[in-house]
């Protein structure tokens, strides 16, 4: 009897630890979603092809954790926030989109899409992230870009950066300035690929220069 009793006890110490392995105490992640801006199609009337989307990122920022820099410099994640795919993938996702809605070219694709472009955008993310104080609170958000819009024979290249205060000390405050300077900074996109050589539908097909 007394054998069974250390035998049952042994099996529920075993199980009892192997539960414990099974159950996280970190907290769940939090999905930030992001939206493309709302435009009102400033390029409808020179459709122009077709265009690829590229987006690379500065190192450390190809993450799908939401970043801090606090005031000791340090690259962190925002808690569990996360994006809803690492950050490359999901901002090249609303740079196709917020172009396909300024309606500067007939079509736009991404980086793993078959069809051929008549042109090329590449972003580099360089800065996405909170800037924290010595009380890590995020004061600001900050995204930098630097583009290069390529239609044969030309090259634009253009810097896009916005930096958005976060007014309250708050969550929804905090992921509030990240969608404010993402839709900043694409907005800044479609107005430069509106004013260059590359939305005129001639040149960008590969025809005359205007």
């Amino acid at each position: 009897m007394r054998y069974d009793l250390i035998s049952a006890l042994a099996v529920l110490m075993a199980l009892t630890g192997c539960s414990s392995l099974l159950v996280s105490k970190a907290p769940p992640d939090e999905v930030i979603w992001l939206d493309p801006p709302t435009l009102q199609n400033a390029g409808a009337d020179s459709s122009a092809g077709s265009l690829r989307v590229l987006v690379d990122a500065a190192p450390g920022l190809d993450t799908d954790s939401v970043l801090v820099l606090d005031a000791g410099q340090r690259l962190r994640p925002l808690g569990s926030a996360r994006w809803a795919d690492h950050l490359p993938e999901v901002f090249e996702t609303l740079a196709k989109q917020s172009v396909e809605s300024g309606g500067s070219f007939d079509m736009v694709v991404g980086r793993h899409d078959v069809e051929s472009a008549d042109t090329e955008l590449t972003l580099e993310l360089r800065r996405f992230f909170g800037i924290a104080d010595a009380d890590d609170q995020v004061q600001t958000v900050v995204l930098d870009v630097s583009a290069t819009l390529r239609c044969r024979p030309a090259a634009d290249r253009f810097a896009l950066s916005a930096e958005v205060d976060v007014p309250v000390a708050s969550r929804d405050a905090v992921i509030g300035a990240y969608r404010g300077a993402t839709d900043a900074v694409l907005a800044q996109l479609n107005e430069q690929i509106a004013g260059s050589n590359c939305s005129v539908p001639d040149y960008a097909a590969g025809g005359p220069a205007p």
